[in-house]
């Protein structure tokens, strides 16, 4: 069963051309993670596309996913930056 996600519409030309430049797989979080986990034996399936919402890393045997989401998404004091526009979002 495949499920369409619906995406908002760019506010500007500048901001579609931004948002398309952000990579979706191998961010450098996910790389340094993958890393560590393969350095230690573990053997996983990234971006499975079979499963509901793809996940960054899967351990289909174990029935367990993971999901790395980036600073932004969870407001890190450290990194987060507040965006100028559409900041409702």
């Amino acid at each position: 069963m495949k499920v369409k996600q619906q995406v908002p519409k760019a506010s500007s030309s500048a901001v579609s051309k931004t948002m398309k430049a952000n990579k979706s797989t191998d961010t450098k979080l996910e790389l340094m993670v993958r890393h560590a986990l393969w350095k230690e034996g573990h053997r996983y399936r990234k971006n499975n596309r079979q499963l509901f919402g793809i996940p960054d890393i899967s351990f289909p045997n174990l029935k367990i996913v993971v999901f790395l989401d980036s600073c932004f998404w969870h407001a890190c004091p450290l990194h987060f930056v507040m965006p100028k526009r559409n900041a409702s979002y």
